[in-house]
C-alpha cells in the first residue's frame, strides 16, 4: 500500500523551507572551501581515485579549474536556495 504524500500547502512549505536551510549550507560549504582554496593557494583534486593537493604555483590551470568548480557550485546551491526561500514566502498566505 502506498502512504500519500502531504501536498497540502503547509506539508510543501515545511519541504520548501527545509529545502531552503539544507541548501544554504551545501552553497556556504561550497563557498568556505572555495574561498579557502584562494587563500592558502591549495586545492584538492575534485574527481580522483586517490585525491591529491594541486598548488597555484605547481599547476596553475588545474587549480583554476577546480577553484572555479567549487565556486561555480557555491552560485549554484545559492540560486536554488533562493527559489526554494521564495517558494516557501510565497506558499506562506496559502498556509
Amino acid at each position: 500500500m502506498v502512504v500519500p504524500r502531504d501536498t497540502s500547502p503547509k506539508g510543501v512549505r515545511r519541504s520548501a523551507g527545509l529545502a531552503a536551510i539544507g541548501l544554504s549550507l551545501i552553497a556556504l560549504r561550497f563557498g568556505y572551501v572555495a574561498a579557502s582554496s584562494e587563500i592558502t593557494g591549495e586545492a584538492m583534486e575534485l574527481v580522483t581515485r586517490f585525491p591529491a593537493m594541486v598548488r597555484r604555483d605547481a599547476s596553475p590551470a588545474e587549480f583554476r579549474k577546480n577553484t572555479n568548480w567549487r565556486w561555480g557550485a557555491c552560485g549554484f546551491f545559492t540560486v536554488v536556495a533562493g527559489v526554494s526561500f521564495s517558494f516557501y514566502w510565497r506558499l506562506r498566505e496559502y498556509a
